[in-house]
């Protein structure tokens, strides 16, 4: 019995100096990453029409984000016309000048805005479009699809040059420690992604604890860079420590709000100058 007792005391005390150290390596490597370089801001611009598209850009060139996405299942009037949204891409990229413009047509599972304006036929078909329009600089497409429409997208990607992001959305729960490392890995493991994203909603403090401290974990079993996102007010502190865990890209809004748990641009700034290295 008291033996027992020993050897079970003995795997408590390893178990807890294993998390400790893997806490006090965890530190150590948020301290390096806070001497770095802050991660990259991007704005998503959601409008209905192309006239408030073009009016939108315009605005918030000014706040001079690193990265610009367009959302193009937001666009009302161009609704399930390929040719009218490849059309508008050279113009809006003349607005947008340097800035490379991210192409994203969500999926309404997702969080899309079209429910019926975007089947996956023929969203697959205005991808290889705008992939072969020499303006787009990544698109951004959801893991959730079938195996041969991300193999698909990978192919015109390749194909043309650009950034291929495969990304995940959970509008509903933060999944569980292992399946968010999986969701993060499995872009760069089953697609040959570029990037990896994922966005999750926690229902809970602990869950934006656990979800930061998992995106940490993952960036051991990848070789690409990732985005990783703790959506809602709730999961606002993600936006501004998400570097410290390995994440290269975060979102911030200019007005209008395209994303649960936005900041402003300009205060998401200003948090980030307070905790990484910036010019």
């Amino acid at each position: 019995m008291q033996e027992e007792q020993r050897r079970r005391a003995q795997e408590e005390w390893e178990k807890e100096k294993k998390e400790q150290e893997e806490m006090i390596e965890q530190m150590e490597e948020f301290a390096k990453r806070a001497a770095e370089p802050p991660p990259s801001i991007a704005i998503s611009l959601v409008e209905e029409s192309t006239p408030e598209l073009y009016a939108a850009a315009g605005r918030v060139i000014t706040k001079e984000p690193d990265i610009i996405e367009w959302r193009v299942d937001s666009l009302k009037d161009v609704e399930g016309d390929i040719r009218g949204v490849i059309a508008i891409l050279p113009h809006l990229k003349k607005i947008i000048g340097e800035v490379p413009l991210y192409f994203t047509c969500r999926s309404f599972k997702e969080g899309g805005y079209s429910q019926k304006g975007w089947p996956e036929e023929l969203r697959l078909k205005l991808i290889k479009e705008a992939a072969a329009s020499g303006v787009v600089a990544a698109i951004d497409t959801e893991i959730t699809n079938k195996k041969e429409y991300l193999l698909e997208v990978r192919k015109v990607c390749r194909q043309n040059g650009v950034k291929f992001i495969a990304s995940h959305h959970d509008f509903f729960g933060t999944p569980p420690t292992s399946a968010i490392i999986n969701f993060l890995v499995a872009g760069e493991l089953l697609f040959n992604a570029d990037m990896s994203k994922l966005a999750v909603m926690p229902q809970n403090e602990d869950d934006v604890a656990r979800f930061m401290q998992a995106a940490g974990m993952a960036k051991k079993y990848l070789s690409i860079p990732y985005i990783a996102i703790s959506m809602g007010k709730m999961g606002g502190i993600s936006r501004i420590l998400g570097g410290l865990f390995g994440s290269e890209i975060t979102f911030a809004k200019y007005g209008k709000e395209t994303a649960p748990g936005l900041l402003d641009i300009d205060e998401l700034r200003h948090a980030m100058r307070l905790i990484y290295k910036c010019d």
